[in-house]
């Protein structure tokens, strides 16, 4: 037997996803706001996308150690976040700035003040809007850095392209740092191509896309 499966996320993983996207941040265990984090980067997909993400679970204790994030119509979800999430992220970044002064340029979390979507589609309108049209999923994917290399981001990237297929979206991209060399190789090896080189994400970065019908 498998020491993991993967499944769909559950309303149960909450915890383990808060877990999970604070030890994944660059800061890791140092950050102390793993709240504001999930509110950022995890809050949309588990309350609005369930459906579309999936987590790489301890087969014994179901505990997920792993996820993977998606939002199959990129288009909507910018416009869901910026309508019904922005706003409170936006509070809890000021909330926590002001009773902890210097938290935002010690954690590099200036970008947590821009809505989703809107630097990058105003330098890249023509670009973006072919992009989301022709790969309109994307996804995020964190590992638990104790369960890193054992084989869960093929387990759950498998996973998530079978279930875009399956669903008939015929394209998912990603923002990649143009400097994690290991994440740009492991996509690649899914045939994931460059789309596009962009700024800011981490000091480049660029997206990758890969259609869900290619033969693997």
């Amino acid at each position: 037997m498998s020491d993991f499966i993967v499944r769909k996320m559950q309303i149960k993983d909450r915890d383990a996803l808060i877990e999970i996207l604070h030890l994944a941040d660059p800061h890791g265990k140092a950050h102390p706001f793993p709240a504001i984090i999930y509110k950022r980067w995890g809050e949309f997909y588990y309350e609005q996308s369930r459906d579309n993400c999936f987590v790489a679970a301890e087969s014994e204790s179901d505990r997920a150690v792993g996820i993977i994030l998606c939002a199959v119509d990129t288009g909507k979800y910018q416009k869901i976040f910026n309508r019904e999430y922005y706003r409170n992220i936006q509070k809890a970044v000021k909330d926590m700035e002001s009773d902890h002064p210097g938290t935002i340029k010690k954690h590099n979390m200036a970008y947590y003040r821009h809505r989703e979507g809107i630097q990058l589609n105003l330098i890249h309108f023509f670009k973006m809007k072919k992009i989301y049209s022709d790969y309109p999923a994307h996804l995020h994917i964190n590992i638990h850095p104790d369960f890193q290399r054992r084989g869960l981001g093929h387990l759950l990237v498998d996973s998530l392209l079978g279930h875009l297929k399956e669903k008939g979206i015929e394209g998912l991209h990603l923002i990649v740092d143009s400097e994690n060399q290991k994440g740009i190789g492991f996509y690649m090896k899914y045939g994931f191509t460059e789309l596009l080189k962009i700024f800011p994400a981490g000091k480049n970065g660029i997206i990758y896309g890969v259609k869900t019908t290619e033969k693997r």
